[in-house]
């Protein structure tokens, strides 16, 4: 109530009284000289009658108190539900969900914002007063939709699910709505709010999360060198198929166990001081490149090279170990028979060289 109601409010209360007040006085005095003994003392009749003005102006007083309080909590009631009616409204119009009003019985929308144009393709005007069969991919989906919600509304008072609505142009899109009754005690009988997000790019990203990771999966299975990945504790949480052509044992005999049964003793503190150094480092570390070797499960041991990255987390936190292990053993022969080659080659030329000048 603003500063001129409240004015009007308290020059309304005042004339009412005034009125009462002259009233009662220019009634009791007419009554008084015509109902009254001549003989009756005039002091007591004037005393019964001010106590009767005052406890019928208390009353008139009171009367006029409740329903001033009740008018000024019904303007505030009514105050506060506009107030939350342009919250609502400001929210809805700015909020990235679509969000749709639909009233009982026949699922018809009341109202909804901007936001399911750009989500659906209809204006608002195209929707209000429409079922929402018409969002609906087809009836069937129409009515299975509303026997799940209805039953869960009447219990719960809240609905939720991945689902598909129909575009304008006809295409499927896919989102997930979240349908609140809005009088939790009747379900959806009283009406629903649902809130509509639009999960297309998230499929997007999900297919092509999928897709990286099939060919992930394709290359780490497929290819010639040892994938594997560990923990800080130095345990192989992941290992690839290619670890049993290198050494003889299945990824599954190696994936919870510790390096340090398939190293030297020597092998692993030189591996542990890598991993520390590259550690304190921090993120900005550019991963290690070393030579080490693995236990054959034959008894023999294998020669490798190792590329390994240490994975952090939030605030910089070290969270595992990652890299890559490739069998040298062939390539460091052949660096052998070249050392070899390269060698008889000099001595041949310098051999060469020294029959030339004796016979020249």
């Amino acid at each position: 109530m603003n500063g001129e109601q409240k004015n009007k409010t308290a020059l309304r209360v005042t004339v009412l009284f005034f009125v009462f007040s002259i009233i009662w006085i220019v009634v009791t005095d007419m009554a008084l000289d015509l109902f009254l003994p001549a003989d009756f003392s005039q002091t007591f009749a004037q005393t019964v009658k001010g106590l009767l003005f005052v406890t019928a102006a208390t009353i008139f007083v009171f009367w006029l108190s409740r329903r001033a309080f009740a008018r000024v909590a019904l303007e505030a009631r009514i105050g506060q539900a506009n107030k939350t009616e342009r919250l609502l409204k400001t929210v809805m119009a700015n909020l990235g969900e679509a969000v749709i009003l639909v009233g009982p019985p026949k699922r018809s929308i009341v109202d909804c914002n901007s936001a399911v144009k750009s989500m659906l393709g209809y204006s608002a005007e195209e929707l209000v007063g429409k079922s929402t069969a018409l969002i609906h991919e087809d009836e069937a989906a129409f009515e299975s939709f509303g026997t799940t919600s209805e039953t869960v509304l009447q219990k719960e008072g809240i609905f939720r699910c991945e689902y598909r609505l129909k575009h304008k142009d006809g295409h499927a899109v896919p989102i997930e709505i979240t349908v609140v009754a809005l009088h939790k005690d009747l379900g959806w009988h009283a009406g629903v709010v649902s809130i509509i997000r639009d999960l297309t790019s998230q499929k997007k990203a999900e297919h092509a999360l999928r897709k990286s990771e099939e060919q992930y999966r394709l290359l780490a299975e497929n290819t010639l060198d040892i994938i594997w990945e560990m923990n800080l504790d130095l345990v192989f949480t992941y290992v690839n198929p290619a670890i049993e052509q290198v050494t003889g044992y299945m990824p599954s005999e190696f994936v919870g166990r510790h390096l340090k049964e398939f190293v030297g003793q020597k092998e692993l503190k030189k591996l542990e001081q890598v991993i520390n150094d590259e550690i304190s480092k921090g993120p900005q570390g550019k991963g290690i490149i070393f030579e080490n070797s693995l236990f054959h499960k034959d008894g023999s041991w294998v020669l490798t090279e190792i590329h390994a990255r240490v994975i952090f987390g939030n605030n910089a936190t070290p969270v595992a170990i990652q890299g890559t292990t490739r069998d040298i053993r062939q390539r460091r022969a052949l660096e052998v028979k070249l050392r070899q080659s390269m060698k008889l080659q000099a001595i041949g030329t310098f051999a060469g060289g020294s029959r030339f000048s004796r016979w020249s």
